[in-house]
């Protein structure tokens, strides 16, 4: 990721754009973290890794839709 971005982003706003990715990053983190930590207090542990192995899935899927394009 630090790669395409150092590819794709000036120098001089780097630092500028490398700040906002890691505020998103560790936002979704703090969202998906609490929201699949409901989910298992809800139902189940099984429950949590099905919902983990379809955020798995639904990543590789769109990982290999962005490798097609490039």
């Amino acid at each position: 990721m630090n790669t395409g971005l150092m590819e794709i982003v000036l120098k001089r706003l780097m630092g500028r754009a490398m700040s906002v990715w890691i505020e998103i990053t560790l936002l979704l983190q703090a969202a998906l973290a609490s929201g699949l930590g409901l989910l298992i207090d809800r139902f189940s542990p099984s429950a949590g890794f099905i919902c983990m192995s379809g955020l798995m899935v639904v990543g590789v899927g769109v990982k290999l839709v962005v490798d097609k394009r490039t």
